[in-house]
């Protein structure tokens, strides 16, 4: 009996500076036999085990992997976006598994990655997200952090070396001036931190417009496109 599926989205990226879209944001989906569907909560959250939580996470790593293979064998010249959940590196178990995933990837497609962390507690060291960091390094040196809703102060990111942090605008409560408030002051500490911005799930336009005025490294929402299930342009 057929129980359902899990499978990979691509979500077109808006890329500071290009003139096309060339990036994809990887969102894991579990679709149901009758049809629903089930986002990254589900597919990556942590149900209490390291390892399981990493086991989860190397699979869906290499549905990207196998897709983006293919993608740059017919000659896409894209970047993705790939999820990886912090709690799949909190111990060495979990972090030799996802470093191993990694590393079963061909060399020339590493140039094509970019590492999206999210599920980070409120508090972050520099040691423990080099921890986190540090399995993948020989892979990509590009990195972006999702922040917790709590944090404050974004340094321990940009003392990491991470490219940029992300906002989920589907997380940020209220109507649209509420949501552009949000999103300015999350602007203001990636820019007072100098990391880049990352605006992920835009609602429309008018985040979209912001998000080009303070030169986003990366947004994403429906103003820029509905999310596929092939990571070619």
């Amino acid at each position: 009996m057929n129980q359902g599926e899990t499978l990979i989205k691509y979500a077109p990226v808006r890329r500071a500076g290009a003139a096309e879209i060339d990036v994809f944001r990887c969102l894991p989906v579990f679709r149901t036999a009758d049809g629903q569907e089930f986002g990254a909560g589900v597919v990556l959250g942590h149900k209490g085990d390291i390892e399981s939580t990493a086991q989860r996470n190397a699979a869906i790593l290499r549905l990207i992997f196998k897709a983006l293979v293919r993608a740059l064998a017919q000659g896409a010249r894209v970047d993705v976006i790939v999820p990886v959940n912090s709690v799949a590196l909190a111990n060495r178990a979990g972090a030799t598994v996802i470093h191993d995933v990694f590393a079963e990837l061909d060399a020339e497609c590493h140039a094509a990655l970019v590492i999206d962390i999210f599920n980070l507690p409120v508090r972050v060291s520099i040691d423990s997200l080099s921890d986190i960091t540090i399995p993948m390094l020989p892979y990509t040196q590009r990195f972006i952090a999702h922040p917790h809703p709590e944090t404050e102060d974004f340094t321990v990111f940009a003392n990491c070396n991470y490219r940029g942090v992300a906002l989920d605008m589907d997380d940020v409560e209220g109507d649209g001036p509420a949501q552009l408030d949000a999103l300015t002051d999350f602007w203001a500490e990636a820019t007072r931190r100098r990391l880049g911005l990352c605006v992920q799930n835009a609602p429309d336009q008018a985040i979209v417009d912001a998000a080009g005025r303070w030169e986003a490294l990366y947004v994403d929402g429906a103003p820029i496109g509905a999310a596929r299930e092939r990571p070619l342009p």
